[in-house]
């Protein structure tokens, strides 16, 4: 997607990253990929049902390293004031550029609609910037055509803070970009040149600290989770270690009743600052006799240790639902599965009779 390309172009390599409107997920996803899951993502989406939607998509991925919230993105530069490297605000607007594709989306336009749209990405870019480090990323895109939500809102945004904007020209995102780039360094496609739908993406560097906003009045309430010891991480890591899970040390293990998660330590600095719907993965409950994996967790961490591959025709098995009666047997009473190299699953040998 241009948005994520844009936030990653010229090398960037940021530690920390906000997705102000991430859900359905399909650009934190491909953040997450970028940062071959290292670091953190912090996404959030303020519709509540979005939410659903955007983890379970981060879940089907295999992502291990963000963070959920929902959140007016508004709060942020408040209550994460120069937290992060890099932010992506896909910012709500009145979609002029998919109009090709669902025609309902002028059914309620007018200008009046624009200008109150523009008044809210004027006040969600304004908490991003805050949000912002010096001399991180910001990347503003919208899917719409019109100058007063694309261009206007960014160069309001360097009108309030003209010793911090520096706008970053993305003439080479792509071949032909300069095509459709602004005097200012924008790139604003429009569908009657690329034959595609319409979109606005802006990219601009922090060069400067700004004076910070007020503190939040919002409770976060008791964080349910506590780190574990030592020696109790080091007992579910070898575990996880003969299952097959492996992970590095951007990954920290957390406890909250009988369920062990993983949070990556990026995140753990914003723990207390704002409440959060979902931190990292779940890998295990514990139980009498050990752990009982979950499936994101194999999904997300599964190595090349303790694998067994599955044919097409037991991969189909397995995704029905069925048991799966393989021509050899695996070494352990637990393995992963895995079909084309891609981890699917982790399965439990209750006995072995080859097929004839």
């Amino acid at each position: 997607m241009l948005p994520v390309a844009a936030l990653f172009a010229d090398g960037n390599t940021p530690d920390r990253v906000m997705d102000v409107a991430a859900a359905p997920g399909s650009k934190t996803t491909q953040i997450a990929a970028r940062m071959n899951n290292q670091g953190a993502i912090l996404a959030n989406e303020f519709s509540a049902s979005r939410v659903k939607v955007l983890h379970a998509n981060i879940s089907r991925c295999g992502i291990s390293n963000v963070a959920l919230t929902h959140f007016d993105g508004r709060v942020f530069g408040a209550a994460l004031p120069e937290a992060f490297d890099a932010i992506l605000l896909d910012a709500p607007c009145s979609g002029e550029g998919v109009v090709r594709k669902d025609p309902d989306a002028l059914k309620n336009w007018s200008v009046a609609s624009n200008l109150e749209i523009a008044a809210t990405q004027r006040e969600l870019i304004d908490s991003a910037f805050h949000a912002l480090r010096p001399g991180g990323t910001l990347v503003y895109s919208t899917c719409t055509l019109n100058r007063d939500e694309n261009e206007a809102v960014c160069l309001w945004l360097q009108a309030q803070y003209p010793d911090a904007v520096e706008f970053l020209p993305l003439n080479d995102l792509f071949p032909s970009a300069s095509e459709c780039v602004t005097p200012e360094g924008f790139l604003h496609v429009f569908p009657h040149i690329y034959d595609c739908e319409g979109f606005f993406v802006a990219r601009l560097r922090k060069t400067s600290a700004i004076e910070s906003l007020p503190a939040p009045t919002f409770k976060v309430g008791n964080f349910p989770f506590t780190p574990l010891k030592t020696r109790e991480a080091a007992q579910i890591t070898a575990a996880a270690n003969l299952a097959g899970l492996q992970w590095g040390d951007h990954l920290r293990l957390w406890q909250r009743d009988k369920e062990v998660w993983l949070f990556p330590t990026e995140i753990e600095p914003l723990i207390g600052k704002v409440r959060f719907s979902r931190v990292g993965i779940r890998l295990a409950e514990t139980h009498n006799k050990g752990y009982r994996w979950q499936h994101e967790a194999v999904i997300a961490l599964a190595g090349q240790d303790n694998t067994f591959a599955l044919t097409q025709q037991e991969a189909e098995e397995w995704y029905r639902g069925r048991d799966v009666y393989p021509q050899t047997s695996p070494a352990g009473d637990d393995a992963v599965v895995t079909y084309q190299g891609f981890p699917i699953g982790l399965a439990k040998k209750v006995g072995f009779t080859p097929e004839k």
